[in-house]
């Protein structure tokens, strides 16, 4: 079975997030296997680099923790807000996400509005 380059791009990020975890909140049976294996023709660039050109849509994801992690990982201004609606409101996803304490209020409005903003314009000229 042959692995892309996406897909591996998508387990090498959930692994990385728990990586950047302190020791203590890390599952008991955590193998970080990405620290010690890392397919070159994967990512020649290294895995931050590779990481750092994807969008992270942070619907329910309030957890300070989790966001906290993925902030370690990726640069913040590849970090944006979706919704799951209807599984949440909106505004029960804005609370719960300024209420973790984990980005700046510059960092929230790049999160709530501008990382996406920029990029879109970028892309559709």
């Amino acid at each position: 079975m042959t692995t892309s380059r996406r897909e591996f791009l998508a387990g090498a990020v959930s692994a990385a997030a728990l990586t950047s975890l302190p020791a203590a909140q890390k599952p008991a049976d955590f193998v970080d296997v990405h620290a010690h294996f890392t397919p070159p023709q994967y990512v020649p660039e290294g895995f931050r680099a590779a990481a750092a050109r994807f969008f992270y849509d942070v619907a329910q994801a309030s957890n300070p923790t989790a966001l906290g992690a993925l902030r370690q990982v990726v640069p913040v201004r590849q970090i944006v807000f979706g919704t799951d609606y209807p599984f949440r409101t909106m505004q029960e996803h804005v609370e719960k996400l300024e209420a973790a304490n984990v980005f700046s209020a510059a960092e929230l409005h790049g999160v709530r509005r501008d990382n996406i903003a920029r990029s879109l314009t970028r892309l559709l000229g």
